[in-house]
C-alpha cells in the first residue's frame, strides 16, 4: 500500500512540473516552459489549438523535463465520425503503468483530444491534450519549435470510499508540456535490485 501511495505522491509531482526541455542536450537555463498554476480554469487557449496530428502522435513522450514519467500514445481506431487514442502515463522507476485510458475526438471538438485516465488505484483523472502555435503560448520560438503539445490534467477527489461517481470534486489541475521521445510505442525500463 505504501508503495502504491508513492508512486501515486509521485505521479501527483510529475504532473505538476511545468518546465519543458526542448532538448535534453540544452543547459538548464534555456528551456521551453508554460508556467502555470493550479486552479479550475483551463489555462491554454483550447480554441487556438491547431490540427491534431494523427500521423505524427504515436510514440513515446516526456512529460516536462521530468525523466522518470513517460507517456505511451497510439492511435486505436480512425473512423469518419471520431479517432480514438490510448494513453498510459508510464513510470521509469516503477517499471510499470501508472494511469491509462482512451480519449476521443469528435466533428465538435475535432483539435482537442479528451481523455479519461484511471490510475492504479481506481480513481480518474481527465486529460485534454492539443497542439498549439508557440506564439498562441506566448513561448519562444527559438528554444520551443513552431508548435508544442500542450495538456492539462484534472485530478478529482472524492469525499469518502462511500461516496458516489456524482459527488466526485475537481480537486486540482496540472498544466504541462509533452516532448516527444520516440515514435516507437515499446517502452523499456531497468528494475532495480533490492
Amino acid at each position: 500500500m505504501k508503495q502504491v501511495t508513492l508512486i501515486l505522491a509521485l505521479v501527483c509531482t510529475v504532473l505538476f512540473n511545468q518546465a519543458f526541455a526542448q532538448a535534453d542536450t540544452f543547459p538548464a537555463e534555456n528551456k521551453c516552459g508554460y508556467k502555470t498554476s493550479g486552479g479550475g480554469a483551463d489555462t491554454f487557449p483550447w480554441s487556438l489549438a491547431q490540427p491534431f496530428p494523427w500521423d505524427s502522435i504515436q510514440g513515446l513522450w516526456k512529460v516536462s523535463d521530468d525523466t522518470d514519467q513517460v507517456v505511451r500514445m497510439r492511435v486505436v481506431r480512425q473512423d469518419i465520425k471520431s479517432k480514438h487514442l490510448s494513453v498510459d502515463v508510464l513510470s521509469r522507476r516503477a517499471c510499470a503503468s501508472t494511469m491509462k485510458g482512451v480519449g476521443i475526438i469528435t466533428a465538435a471538438e475535432k483539435n482537442v483530444v479528451r481523455l479519461s485516465l484511471t490510475d492504479s488505484q481506481g480513481q480518474t483523472h481527465l486529460m485534454k491534450l492539443a497542439f498549439f502555435d508557440t506564439t498562441d503560448l506566448k513561448l519562444d520560438r527559438n528554444l520551443c519549435g513552431q508548435s508544442v503539445l500542450a495538456a492539462t490534467v484534472v485530478h478529482f477527489d472524492g469525499e469518502g470510499e462511500g461516496d458516489s461517481a456524482l459527488d466526485t470534486k475537481p480537486a486540482e489541475q496540472s498544466n504541462m508540456m509533452l516532448k516527444k521521445i520516440t515514435d516507437s510505442t515499446d517502452f523499456y525500463c531497468k528494475k532495480r535490485k533490492r
